[in-house]
């Protein structure tokens, strides 16, 4: 991790993390190919690659369960049986099959994944464990309607993104993908209760924000489980403690996920310090409630 740390600050640093991403992300896309079986995760089964692979960072984290855990921890005490639960970059399916267990049958979870192959992994780990209660949406979340180019990441498919990646070291291939906006969505739904969004999507998270003001003044108790991760939110021209301060001004606090799943709630004044943790970090998931 220290190591990690240091080449972050480095431009050439940087490459050459992403140029062993893409090494790694090849190396584990043979692997599961040479597996053909699913991988078993959190007592659920998953494929994780189809054309292309994780990156090996996250595929490792995910396979000896460490991904994620004080999120994970936190998730498991707010969400309960019968809530609905949005799932907004939902890759192949991980949280959306955790949410499925923890809302029960009466409950429902909306699975966002623009990615083509993604999303056919996503309906595939959906099927194979039986997850009546989940609903993929193959389109990507932001602040309209319509349509964006996504650029396909060979650094693992778990990081493609709607904003380039100026350190990546081979061309990233782009593809048209549709896109919604969480507030027109859910008026199409005719505005069903939505008890918690978690969002993950590269870099566009101030996109998505903007797209659910509304649903954001209807919720009463809006729960939010973002990542905040300060070099992707520049890669899409954004500053990251101006987002931090645009979570506050919608009315929710802000809070990192620590250890053990327990919420530690900032200030605005301590935004600029939060933003330098997340730096050193690489990325810190947020909890925001409406206040």
């Amino acid at each position: 991790m220290i190591g990690v740390r240091v080449l972050r600050r480095s431009r050439w640093g940087r490459k050459a993390l992403a140029a062993m991403n893409i090494i790694g992300s090849q190396g584990t896309r043979l692997a599961f190919a040479l597996h053909r079986g699913p991988e078993t995760v959190d007592g659920y089964k998953m494929y994780l690659s189809r054309h292309g692979g994780p990156s090996l960072s996250f595929a490792m984290a995910l396979l000896s369960g460490k991904y994620e855990q004080e999120t994970k921890q936190l998730l498991e005490r707010v969400i309960q049986r019968g809530m609905t639960a949005l799932d907004v970059g939902a890759h192949v399916g991980y949280y959306s099959l955790l949410f499925a267990r923890w809302v029960g049958p009466e409950g429902k979870v909306f699975a966002f994944e623009p990615e083509a192959d993604n999303c056919a992994l996503l309906r595939k780990n959906i099927a194979l464990n039986h997850c009546t209660n989940v609903f993929p949406v193959p389109k990507a979340v932001s602040d309209h309607s319509g349509t964006l180019k996504l650029f396909v990441s060979s650094q693992g498919n778990d990081r493609h993104s709607i904003f380039e990646n100026p350190r990546s070291v081979v061309r990233e291939s782009m593809r048209k993908i549709a896109t919604v906006s969480l507030d027109d969505f859910l008026a199409g739904e005719g505005w069903p209760r939505v008890d918690l969004v978690k969002m993950d999507v590269e870099g566009a998270e101030p996109l998505a924000l903007e797209g659910m003001r509304e649903l954001i003044h209807r919720s009463r108790q809006f729960k939010l489980a973002v990542e905040f991760a300060p070099e992707a939110l520049r890669f899409g021209g954004n500053d990251p403690a101006r987002f931090l301060q645009r979570l506050a001004e919608l009315g929710l606090s802000v809070g990192s996920i620590e250890g053990g799943g327990e919420v530690r709630l900032w200030q605005a004044s301590d935004f600029p310090k939060l933003a330098s943790e997340a730096e050193a970090r690489g990325m810190i998931n947020l909890y925001c409630t409406k206040v």
